[in-house]
């Protein structure tokens, strides 16, 4: 297949991947996928999958009193090891478009197409990253159970318990269904604990500055100064009964093993007898829980 030109590069086994990004893909890229943004992503570099490993942080102090032997006070602790392996698959978007409808279209093909491959892929990895926040063993809410304020209060007390120090860096990620029922809450007053919350811009901004400001125009705004990012891509929890939100520390919680960034490629399909021409866009990644500890999952109603 004859193709555009393109730059590439070498892995360690030789191949060649094309490495052309079009600008308006990144720009699709940036402005569609906020996982990117909570992951602690890093470079296969030729490996097959990518290993994150750690220790068991579960350690026990005793008191050694007077008249007490050191050793009998003693009560010791094997540390032992974990590892979240993130392994790498392809992701692919194809079109195929005649010349001649490239030749009498009022639209800009060679913009638009670069654009819409680079939504796709876009959203496949947000779909793929996202997916992950339903499943910390650390949760809050109900199953049917409308989301609340007072979910996201209990999300803030576990994350504390469960990530101690590293707790004040913690984003929610919401679907909007879920901020919507809080925000229909806290417009009402009548929920456990609002009395005082409505005075005070400290606790609740929950709307943040201008539309479209803030992450990727997702942010939300802040629930007691922790920035709260939304997305239709949260997944469904329980079959589709519910939503699985989170609350998790970027970089912590999520890891990826990235293969290569999203691409888009361009051939002419004249070798194939075809009066046309076809891109493709690729990417290779793949995702994993890195730290359980590190986030809690906010189950609540679908609907």
């Amino acid at each position: 297949m004859a193709t555009d030109p393109t730059t590439s590069h070498s892995t360690s086994v030789g191949t060649s991947i094309p490495t052309e990004i079009d600008a308006s893909l990144i720009n699709e890229v940036r402005e569609s996928a906020i996982g990117m943004r909570l992951v602690d992503a890093r470079p296969l570099n030729g490996a097959g999958a990518l290993s994150f490993p750690r220790l068991s942080v579960t350690v026990s102090a005793s008191a050694i009193t007077s008249g007490t032997a050191e050793a009998d006070a003693q009560s010791l602790t094997t540390l032992t090891t974990a590892v979240a392996t993130a392994t790498p698959a392809v992701k692919a978007a194809h079109v195929l478009q005649s010349m001649l409808s490239i030749a009498t279209s009022a639209v800009n093909w060679m913009q638009a197409v670069p654009q819409i491959i680079g939504r796709a892929l876009a959203d496949i990895i947000d779909v793929d990253i996202l997916a992950l926040c339903a499943g910390f063993s650390n949760t809050v809410g109900s199953t049917g159970v409308d989301a609340s304020f007072s979910n996201l209060r209990a999300a803030l007390l576990k994350l504390r318990t469960v990530a101690k120090g590293e707790a004040g860096a913690g984003v929610f990620v919401l679907h909007p269904q879920q901020c919507d029922d809080v925000d229909a809450e806290v417009q009402s007053g009548t929920g456990a604990g609002l009395a005082t919350v409505m005075s005070r811009a400290d606790l609740l901004n929950w709307f943040g500055g201008e539309a479209g400001e803030g992450v990727l125009g997702s942010y939300r705004g802040s629930f007691m100064n922790v920035p709260v990012l939304q997305s239709t891509n949260v997944p469904d929890a329980n079959g589709t009964s519910d939503h699985g939100g989170a609350l998790l520390i970027p970089g912590s919680a999520l890891g990826m093993a990235i293969g290569w960034a999203p691409t888009v490629s361009m051939a002419d399909q004249g070798v194939n007898l075809k009066v046309a021409k076809s891109w493709q866009g690729t990417v290779c990644y793949g995702v994993v829980e890195k730290s359980d500890s590190r986030g809690v999952s906010i189950i609540t109603d679908h609907a």
